[in-house]
């Protein structure tokens, strides 16, 4: 038994493999064994593993902040926002981000 068997509840049957980093389409196991990875990630590795222009604007980014609420202003949410309505339809002019997939799918219906 892993440590993640021993202290995270089993919610999925898991692959006999464990991810130890990504380049790219690629996974590599802490065996050293390398998978091509057609598994999008739930969407958050659309470019890949560690694509570098990802992470430059995440450690960019997280140098500054890395988080805080909708509850204040924020200079880069609202350059998110209006990038997002410029390439929306016309009718769509405001953009809502959501805290999570459940709130997305409230949200949509």
């Amino acid at each position: 038994m892993t440590n993640e068997d021993q202290f995270q509840l089993a919610t999925y049957k898991k692959m006999p493999i464990a991810a130890e980093r990504g380049e790219g389409v690629w996974i590599y196991t802490s065996d050293g064994e390398r998978y091509l990875d057609l598994y999008g990630g739930h969407a958050v590795a659309g470019t890949g593993h560690c694509h570098p222009h990802v992470v430059k604007a995440l450690r960019d980014q997280s140098e500054k902040l890395l988080f805080y609420s909708n509850l204040v202003h924020s200079e880069t949410r609202a350059r998110a926002a209006e990038k997002l309505v410029s390439v929306g339809p016309q009718e769509l002019t405001k953009a809502f981000f959501c805290n999570s997939g459940t709130e997305a799918n409230e949200n949509a219906m």
